[in-house]
């Protein structure tokens, strides 16, 4: 069976927070893949996309791309290749695996300017680099290098009505309450006892 594949979709809001707006994690072929992508790009418009590219995924921007287009989709302007040792720190190239890349995030957490949904994504961090999986962390860790690149020069989220920048919005409850990861980790309760 295939290995799975993590989606993370990140917003900044006008708070200049960084809020995980949904995340995706399925064994998925290539089709698949493609279509959940289109479906997330159609819900959120984000103004980037990062697609990892590794080994056989190097022809998965390229097929995205393809099948975005017989839908009337242009997303060549806005797929970002991600590829292992992108990141640089001066002219040292970052390591290539997980956990060294999301050491190069990790200050965003400890700043409190990351808001998560309360399962999913956070459960993977939390569990993070011992858990047995890790998609959604990885793919959280290149969404944010990508913010971290490209925020100051743009806005995450556009209207394709219209030419004017706009943020999420959160109406009637329909997302969940984001927490910090330093939430998750503060007691729900009060345990003391006859408190």
């Amino acid at each position: 069976s295939a290995d799975k594949t993590g989606i993370v979709v990140w917003g900044v809001g006008e708070d200049n927070l960084i809020y995980e707006v949904e995340s995706l994690q399925g064994r998925w072929g290539l089709w698949e893949f493609c279509d959940n992508v289109i479906k997330l790009y159609l819900k959120h418009l984000p103004l980037r996309i990062g697609i990892e590219e590794v080994a056989l995924q190097q022809i998965f921007r390229q097929v995205l791309m393809d099948e975005a287009r017989k839908r009337d989709i242009s997303l060549a302007s806005i797929l970002q290749p991600i590829t292992m040792g992108m990141y640089k720190e001066g002219e040292k190239r970052a390591s290539k695996d997980k956990w060294s890349r999301a050491l190069t995030v990790i200050h965003l957490f400890e700043q409190g300017r990351i808001r998560l949904k309360p399962i999913g994504l956070v459960d993977q961090l939390i569990s993070f680099p011992t858990g047995s999986e890790d998609d959604l962390a990885d793919a959280a860790v290149h969404g944010l290098h990508l913010i971290l690149r490209y925020s100051s020069k743009m806005s995450i989220f556009s209207s394709v009505r219209s030419n004017k920048t706009q943020g999420f919005e959160i109406t009637n409850n329909q997302m969940p309450p984001m927490e910090s990861l330093d939430d998750c980790f503060r007691p729900r309760k009060d345990w003391r006892l006859g408190g």
